[in-house]
């Protein structure tokens, strides 16, 4: 089995940039500054400045076509990943099938364990594949299987305490209150929590710690509307990274597809912001601490409550922001779950790994689904701006007095612009069925 970082990813990156690096090539500058010099030579002003412009924003137009082209190429090194992810996690799938038969003697259930770490390895290696600096992927880390208030039992290290007494104390709640805590070692010490709650009108109180005792976000008690099973979810985006302040975004979410906000009066403060639940409990933010993985989704409650959180290991320098043309397209690792924290070694765990493997199948089809859009808006581009480039360079030719020998070169150029984007293609197509082939 080919690993994931071997050196036909480097090799497949490489020959796809050749490739398409001929595409921008194909449409030289020679025309253009032969123009110029021509029209300054005769004396003519007018044209030497229109040559000149004209020249120049030709040569910008193939500086964006290049960055188009290794978005392209990121993009679909991404999609080409996230097949094999797939794959994995098809396997990974029958695995925990095999592995949740009670029956399976020892023997059995030791092979299929190995097989199930192997695509855990696998999946791990491929979220260190990078390209010209820029990491493909990214963790994602689901905490929802330790916040579920039915559950009184969690798996270690997750856990559930009760009777216990809070450290926040307003509003009476503090006292006597059940405790869920959902552990993870993330890996990173910084990164992005989506935490989405529904307390109902008796508030819970939400907060993410490091380590210890280090909290870097807190809720404070926190109501919704209605019933914690029938109303919308609120939802909070923190981002945190050592030596940086702690931030978060809040946004009321319509869960129930209603068109109705039905939190609104619950989590506006007095000059209508989202900030603040209605009864003035500031939220809480602090510093991260550098070198410390193990984050927990801490949940304190005295009734019904829903809610769950994602942690994503996105780094700043791995958001980009390409020029697309008239505009931008903004890339970022894609997400998926090594599921490193699931098991096969008991029929239990085995069970539970297929719900997990599920959830994250139907995950996966949304990015590719997003990466799918985003490579047709960059085709899009690259296509107006390799036009636009023709146009500009055939109106510099025109310029020069040998017009039919430049009309000649224009022609060849032509062909070998579309040649080259023959090639590109055939180097994307091997590097995709490259990269089915891994597993």
């Amino acid at each position: 089995m080919l690993s994931p970082t071997a050196p036909v990813f480097g090799n497949l990156a490489s020959a796809t940039s050749r490739a398409l690096a001929g595409l921008q090539r194909s449409v030289g500058s020679a025309l253009g500054g032969q123009a110029s010099a021509q029209a300054l030579a005769e004396g003519d002003g007018g044209n030497h400045t229109f040559a000149t412009r004209l020249s120049s924003l030709s040569r910008i137009k193939r500086v964006e076509l290049q960055n188009v082209q290794g978005a392209v190429t990121y993009l679909e090194l991404q999609d080409s990943g996230l097949q094999v992810v797939g794959q994995a996690f098809d396997r990974m799938g029958i695995v925990a099938g095999k592995a949740s038969n009670p029956m399976l003697s020892a023997a059995d259930r030791a092979f299929w364990i190995s097989e199930f770490e192997g695509f855990q390895q696998s999946l791990f290696e491929l979220q260190n594949t990078s390209f010209q600096g820029h990491y493909l992927f990214q963790e994602s880390v689901d905490f929802s299987s330790g916040l579920n208030e039915k559950n009184r039992n969690p798996v270690s290290p997750d856990t559930y305490e009760s009777n216990v007494t809070s450290t926040d104390q307003r509003h009476g709640n503090g006292n006597n209150v059940k405790r869920w805590t959902a552990t993870k070692d993330v890996r990173y010490d910084r990164g992005k929590v989506t935490l989405k709650v529904n307390s109902g009108t008796a508030e819970e109180r939400y907060y993410l710690k490091q380590g210890d005792g280090n909290v870097i976000f807190d809720s404070g008690w926190w109501e919704t509307s209605g019933n914690a099973y029938n109303g919308d979810f609120d939802q909070f985006v923190v981002e945190y990274t050592p030596g940086e302040n702690t931030t978060y975004q809040f946004s009321s979410l319509d869960s129930d597809l209603d068109g109705i906000d039905d939190n609104s009066p619950y989590n506006k403060n007095d000059s209508g912001s989202y900030v603040e639940n209605r009864w003035g409990d500031p939220i809480i933010t602090n510093p991260a601490i550098a070198g410390e993985t193990n984050l927990s989704v801490v949940i304190e409650s005295k009734t019904l409550f829903q809610a769950n959180a994602i942690y994503e290991a996105a780094l700043s320098k791995d958001i980009l922001e390409v020029p697309a043309g008239e505009g931008s397209v903004t890339m970022s690792p894609s997400v998926f779950s090594t599921l490193y924290d699931a098991s096969v070694d008991t029929a239990e765990n085995a069970a539970n790994a297929i719900g997990r493997i599920i959830d994250e199948i139907e995950s996966l089809g949304q990015a590719r689904g997003q990466l799918g859009v985003g490579m047709n808006e960059l085709q899009f581009s690259a296509d107006r701006l390799a036009q636009t480039i023709y146009a500009e360079t055939k109106s510099l030719s025109r310029m020069e007095r040998d017009f039919a020998g430049n009309s000649i070169k224009q022609a060849k150029e032509q062909i070998r612009f579309e040649s080259n984007i023959a090639l590109a293609t055939q180097a994307r197509e091997l590097n995709r069925n490259l990269l089915q082939r891994l597993f």
